[in-house]
């Protein structure tokens, strides 16, 4: 009883000896890409899991499809302006960075 219970051991720290948990390099790959969603949940501040009807909840609760009675198409456009002026020992620096692009685009089709 008590070999199996060793080579168990060896068994599982063999095996993971390999895993790894999160590194801190991690924090930045996992918090930059978030998924696209509509003008109605942008409005409630990106806290839209809950609601359901609407297209851009799908990802974080499936769920919210059943709402729906009708089909639907939601296309979501974006327009990202940034300017950002920095001083240093006296000297300004300014830089200005306009993007577009499509956030969201999702059809829902309503079946009976």
């Amino acid at each position: 009883m008590k070999i199996k219970y060793i080579l168990s051991v060896i068994a599982i720290v063999a095996i993971t000896k390999n895993s790894f948990a999160q590194y801190s390099q991690d924090v930045i790959r996992f918090s930059g890409g978030q998924t696209g969603s509509t003008a109605r949940i942008k409005g409630i501040g990106n806290a839209g899991t809950a609601i359901g009807g609407d297209l851009s909840s799908v990802s974080g609760n499936p769920a919210g499809l059943g709402f729906f009675t009708k089909s639907e198409l939601s296309i979501t456009p974006e327009f990202n302006g940034t300017k950002v002026k920095a001083t240093y020992f006296g000297q300004t620096i300014t830089d200005t960075k306009n993007t577009g692009n499509i956030n969201h685009a999702a059809f829902a089709i309503y079946n009976q």
